[in-house]
């Protein structure tokens, strides 16, 4: 075997799509495929085409683009190790993007009878397929303003469609019991009967609407830099669990009996500082195997990396020709690109019940909305009180006072309960915890009186713990996460999901620890190059007085 099939039978063993084949079986499938060379500018083939060809890259990288209408979309930039044409080839369909050749590359290239055979010889390989294509489908209709701008999405799924006909059992159960409502009104002719009906069945369909929107807003994101779990609770809670791939120290897939016969079960991402759980996805074994090549990939090119920038900074130093080879910058942290920032009016309706939201780098959470609800029930008990008391003295005609005044003491009564409410309502909108890329805020603000800020640096905590207290902090999951920082204690009292919370600072804390690490490893490499100088003019230096001994 000569040393360029030698290297492709490397990438192909390196793949997770060819996991558990011995080098033979890889050397069979490897025959199913032909070398293409093609020239950087190159398009491969066109959104719209028949296509009969499946492609993995050996070397080089392929855009992959969308046009929408008038406008064009570029999707993702594939690197060596990327495949790309499964869909056409597994669905019959037609090209769903463009592809073109950025960097002059190298492919393993098969024809439709060539992928028929490599679904024969690797079956497994169908559930590849059909998660990327999943994903592929996903990716074109949504937009991510938080994705890099040179950030690949991977994988991009929601949960198992199981879980969406299991939310809608009990909505069903009511729409069933609003039809026994109907029967009863049938039977006997009583009228609440049949309201009572209407709403049941109304409140039913709402509730099952509502159970598929909020299936429908999460999502499991795998990129070439990270893993995430997106959630939305629509204008209620916004979350985006991530851990970058360099943190990750294991990918484990667990099923029950049901998730086998039904073909999905929970991916487990487990990273320095605990672990992201993506629950109930199907083809969760390869799900798996997917993040764990992208994880390996990632430490590979860090590997690289570093070689690289050592050996620039040598060749720097020592007036040599500098190579130029550049790193691969595969983290997120600078790449990332900044969404535009709303207007302050729609900021404040799009965050106006929101117990959680981000804003660039910074996360926000407010106190649970039960909270906000022991804190303005009475105001809102007192808005009540003066529409329904002057309502019912207008309606029975009460004399002793004429019907005007009665009106306007109701609406000064309402005007005032309502400012009453709007009081406690921006009391509970501006006590709120901020966690930044280096630090945690609690700001406690009163309307119209003081403000008290306290902020700690994320790198001083020394512990961080959460807790649920009480029954309803139980049910309605909301508790305190507390953070001791010296001998000073930081509570983020009533924040929804204490958890998630503790997760996400959690996440940060790692992420400082790595920055640092980061200045750390560069003072090293600056050291180390002094060295190298140091010891180079050294020798020079000897060199030099050698020459001239023998001169003499």
């Amino acid at each position: 075997m000569d040393e360029e099939s030698s290297r492709n039978l490397d990438l192909l063993k390196s793949m997770r799509l060819f996991i558990g084949l011995e080098d033979e079986e890889l050397k069979q499938v490897a025959r199913l495929f032909k070398i293409q060379h093609v020239r950087a500018g190159i398009r491969l083939f066109s959104q719209g085409d028949l296509g009969d060809e499946f492609f993995i890259i050996l070397r080089g990288r392929v855009q992959i683009s969308r046009e929408d209408g008038s406008s064009r979309r570029e999707l993702a930039v594939f690197k060596p190790g990327d495949y790309f044409g499964e869909e056409t080839l597994l669905f019959r369909r037609r090209r769903s993007a463009t592809v073109t050749v950025i960097e002059t590359a190298d492919f393993l290239v098969t024809d439709r009878l060539g992928f028929q055979e490599l679904l024969q010889k690797v079956p497994h390989s169908r559930s590849f397929f059909e998660l990327a294509v999943e994903s592929h489908k996903n990716t074109q209709r949504m937009r991510l303003n938080w994705i890099g701008k040179d950030e690949v999405i991977y994988l991009l799924i929601r949960k198992h469609y199981s879980v969406l006909w299991t939310s809608f059992t009990l909505p069903f159960l009511a729409a069933l019991l609003s039809l026994l409502f109907f029967f009863v009104y049938y039977l006997i002719g009583f009228s609440l009967v049949l309201i009572g009906g209407v709403v049941i069945l109304f409140a039913a369909m709402l509730w099952g609407v509502w159970n598929w929107i909020d299936w429908g807003n999460d999502y499991y994101i795998l990129t070439d830099r990270r893993v995430v779990w997106l959630e939305r609770v629509v204008g209620i809670y916004d979350s985006r669990q991530e851990a970058p791939l360099r943190t990750v120290l294991s990918v484990n897939a667990t099923t029950d009996q049901i998730g086998r016969m039904l073909g999905y079960g929970d991916v487990i991402v487990r990273t320095f500082t605990g672990k992201i759980i993506l629950r109930t996805v199907s083809h969760a074994e390869q799900m798996a195997e997917v993040i764990q090549e992208h994880c390996d990939r990632v430490k590979e090119l860090r590997k690289k990396d570093d070689k690289v920038e050592i050996e620039r900074h040598i060749r720097e130093r020592l007036d040599l020709p500098v190579s130029s080879v550049q790193t691969t910058a595969v983290e997120t942290e600078e790449t990332t690109e900044k969404p535009v920032k709303p207007s302050a009016m729609r900021r404040f309706f799009v965050t106006l019940l929101k117990v959680r939201y981000e804003d660039g780098e910074v996360v926000t959470y407010r106190k649970h909305w039960f909270l906000l609800i022991q804190h303005s029930w009475k105001p809102f008990l007192c808005m009540v009180i003066s529409i329904f008391i002057p309502a019912y003295l207008i309606l029975n005609k009460y004399t002793f006072l004429t019907q005007t005044t009665i009106g306007f003491i109701g609406c000064a009564s309402f005007v005032l309960c309502f400012l009453w409410w709007i009081y406690a309502y921006i009391d509970w909108r501006n006590d709120i915890y901020l966690v930044t890329p280096d630090q945690i805020v609690d700001i406690d603000r009163t309307p119209l009186g003081r403000e008290e800020k306290r902020s700690a640096p994320l790198e001083n905590i020394l512990s961080l713990d959460y807790e649920r207290t009480g029954i309803l902090g139980r049910l309605l999951n909301f508790g305190n996460v507390n953070a001791l920082v010296g001998g000073v204690k930081f509570t983020f009292e009533g924040v929804f999901n204490p958890s998630a919370v503790q997760q996400d600072i959690f996440r940060r804390i790692d992420a400082r620890m790595y920055q640092k690490q980061e200045e750390e490893a560069v003072r090293e490499r600056q050291r180390m190059t002094d060295w190298i100088e140091v010891y180079h003019h050294s020798i020079e230096g000897n060199r030099r007085e050698d020459g001239s001994l023998t001169e003499d």
